[in-house]
């Protein structure tokens, strides 16, 4: 069947019962989480490789403590996702045979085991998760390692989600004026149509051209929210950036500044169509 089953299934089959997955959706949603992850961190380590050889040089003749700390915790991580690796290149084949097979399910007993799918998916994946935390923990230590140097290592992915966040917050927001937006047109196109020379409608036609210029600047601002990941990409050609502590990035400072410029563009908006 699969080489390696038989090992896993002996020393970790038994210890599966906090791994909550129970059908064959839950499995396929666990294995592109994880194929995802894995792909993410690829990407992520391969830049950081080339950070740390240039600082493990650094600080092999500038401070060998910094150094120490820093090599013991990038070695862990590299070996937690070696081991990682190694997990996933056994369970995705087993993963692969289970999804082309019309007959299994879960709780069927593939080749040469004696256990089901599932306890052996429950199994693998409480081993992934045990090397993803310990990846993490290395991780953190290393980043707290740059700190005592007054550095920081930052991982542009980190702030993908929370921006996107942020962006569906600003989106609900801006839709929230659409009733007040869809009244001032129609008192818009009452002024053009009827009332062209009055002072009101030339105020209401002066009032649309600035909201038009408002309309354009919010949707450059989401356009940015919803591509920052090959904006902030861009900008270093690289997942991973080591930085000096009080140095930041130019897509967090457009992100900071445009993030207040968009809740006052919407302020202005408000008052300015409430005629």
């Amino acid at each position: 069947m699969i080489g390696g089953t038989l090992f896993f299934q002996s020393n970790y089959a038994e210890n599966y019962s906090n791994i909550k997955f129970i059908d064959e959706y839950s499995l396929s949603i666990r294995i592109l989480e994880i194929k995802d992850w894995q792909l993410k961190i690829n990407r992520e380590i391969n830049d950081l490789d080339k950070i740390m050889k240039k600082e493990f040089d650094f600080y092999m003749n500038d401070n060998v403590r910094i150094y120490k700390k820093l090599k013991s915790n990038y070695n862990k991580m590299n070996n937690s996702f070696t081991m990682i690796d190694s997990i996933t290149q056994i369970f995705l084949p087993l993963y692969n045979d289970f999804n082309e097979s019309v007959s299994d399910s879960l709780e069927s007993i593939p080749n040469d085991t004696t256990v089901s799918y599932k306890r052996l998916f429950k199994s693998y994946f409480k081993e992934y998760r045990k090397y993803q935390k310990k990846y993490y923990r290395s991780l953190r230590k290393l980043k707290k390692a740059f700190k005592k140097d007054k550095k920081k290592l930052v991982f542009i992915a980190d702030f993908y989600d929370s921006y996107r966040n942020i962006y569906f917050d600003l989106k609900f927001k801006r839709e929230n004026l659409n009733p007040n937006i869809d009244i001032f047109y129609r008192k818009l196109n009452q002024a053009v149509f009827h009332d062209g020379g009055s002072s009101d409608s030339k105020k209401i036609k002066y009032i649309s051209v600035k909201l038009e210029q408002y309309i354009s600047e919010l949707d450059k601002y989401e356009k940015f929210l919803l591509n920052i990941d090959k904006v902030s990409y861009k900008e270093k050609n690289s997942h991973v950036v080591l930085l000096a502590k009080k140095e930041s990035m130019m897509f967090m400072n457009r992100f900071e500044k445009g993030t207040k410029e968009y809740l006052k563009s919407l302020k202005a908006i408000r008052k300015m169509i409430d005629i």
